[in-house]
């Protein structure tokens, strides 16, 4: 299947972690944070994006939840990734969440 249906699919569904990027990224930089930080925290959110893509788990905003989120992190362990590189990504992901939270795309955050 073309990825543009695929794309359109998840769209159908409601915002995805991808449709909803670029305003995530409107908005750190509306905030001014740093260019590294903005980096930083798409790398994060695009990893959780790939993440849920290969195990067919959900990506629309609401269909996330706490457990799919909690598997992203056990993945990123037994993948060998340092302690430290986790931190990053669950720090840089906590402010993605509560956006959202504030934005009224979600009524709770699953983190």
């Amino acid at each position: 299947m073309p990825r543009a249906s695929t794309k359109a699919a998840s769209l159908a569904d409601g915002p995805t972690l991808a449709s909803t990027r670029d305003y995530w990224t409107l908005h750190l930089r509306s905030e001014g944070k740093s260019d590294r930080t903005v980096s930083t925290y798409l790398r994060a959110l695009d990893r959780l994006d790939g993440f849920l893509a290969e195990r067919g788990m959900p990506r629309t905003l609401e269909g996330i939840r706490r457990e799919h989120l909690e598997a992203f992190f056990v993945a990123l362990a037994e993948l060998g990734n340092a302690p430290a590189t986790i931190s990053i990504l669950f720090r840089a992901l906590r402010p993605f969440w509560r956006w959202l939270e504030e934005e009224d795309e979600i009524e709770r955050s699953p983190m």
